[in-house]
Formats: C-alpha cells, structure tokens, sequence
C-alpha cells in the first residue's frame, strides 16, 4: 500500500468488508473487474485455494504491474491477470488517468485531457479465450462503466444463473438504479449493501 487511495479501497475490502469475503470459497472462480492494484485479487485468491481461479482486469500500466508484485509477493498461482478494459464492445478506447491510482476510467473527466489508449473487450469474449465456463463470482469496481461491461456479460450471466455478482454502483446519482434494473432483466434478484454496492442475493 502507497497512497490515501490503496488505503481507503484496503479499508472498504478488509475492515468494512464491502464486498462481502465470506462468499469466496474454496474451488471458485473468481472475476475481479477493475482490479485496481489487487487488494480484492489476493484476497479471493487466497480464499478460493489452489483448486480456484481469479482473472483480475485492469487497464492500466502501473496498477497491471503492483497487481503483478502483489500476486508475487503472496505466492500466489491461481491468478490469471489481463491488462484490458472491460465493455459492451470489442476495440481500444482511451483510458483516462487520473492523478489518483483508483480513479482512472473510461468516461472523460470535466479537467483532464490525459488518456492513454487501451484495449477493449467483452467479458463473454474473454472468458470464450480462456477457455472458461462457469463463473462463480464477478465484482465489478470501474469508475462508472459498470453498465456496458455488465451488457458484455449476457452469455455469461445466462450460462451462470446461480454467479454472486458485486456491483460498485456510487459512481453517478442514478447508477444503482440502472444496475439494479438491468440485473433484474437478467433473472436476477438484488439488494443495496454497503455504500450502494449492488449485490445479487
């Protein structure tokens, strides 16, 4: 941990437990989208053993790289780390940077015109790559594009109607509305749980 950021995400993971630890368990795979620099990465990998799987996302250069430190550190071998950006569409989009480690994304900032550019895809793509199947958990943490990666993910929630899906949804006035509606056309039933994080129930 080096900055306010990491502490403040460590404290939402750890002490306040946003996203909910006690539903990792042994042998489950595991999606962390938006995986900042691994905090929630290595916990669910420690959670979910050898036999579990984590595939963390994130796009951007250094955070890729302390997840990748994180993960060495921890000995950890059951994580799997993609430098992509997730969304409803294939192709690169700019990445805007921000000066805070947890605040990079996808939607333009009001006062900011520094951006690197990245690549783009679905989930339901990218889990077809790796040859994954069943999906037992999928926390999604991306600065306000929860909504197009979650449209990305419609093969994957239909073939997984029993995954736990975590949702950040205090990025903008309305968004736990539209990721509630949006979970509850996919066959999904939901409640509000620590500082408007959807979770699926």
């Amino acid at each position: 941990l080096r900055n306010t950021a990491d502490w403040g995400i460590f404290i939402e993971i750890y002490i306040s437990d946003a996203y909910h630890k006690d539903t990792l368990k042994q042998g489950s795979t595991v999606v962390d989208i938006g995986a900042h620099v691994g905090l929630y990465t290595v916990l669910a990998a420690e959670k979910t053993g050898y036999a579990g799987k984590v595939i963390a996302i994130e796009p951007e250069t250094e955070n890729y790289g302390r997840i990748l430190e994180n993960i060495r550190i921890n000995g950890l071998n059951n994580v799997i780390v993609e430098k992509i950006a997730l969304s409803d569409h294939m192709g690169s989009e700019k990445l805007y940077v921000s000066p805070s480690s947890a605040r990079h994304s996808l939607l333009p900032p009001e006062n900011s015109s520094s951006f690197t550019q990245i690549t783009l895809k679905t989930l339901d793509t990218l889990l077809e790559e790796l040859n994954v199947k069943k999906v037992d958990i999928i926390k999604i943490d991306a600065e306000g594009a929860e909504i197009p990666i979650l449209k990305g993910m419609v093969k994957t929630l239909r073939n997984n109607p029993k995954v736990k899906i975590i949702v950040a949804s205090y990025h903008y006035s309305s968004e736990v509305k539209e990721v509630q509606e949006f979970l509850h056309k996919m066959g999904f039933k939901t409640k509000i749980s620590f500082s408007n994080i959807v979770i699926t129930t």
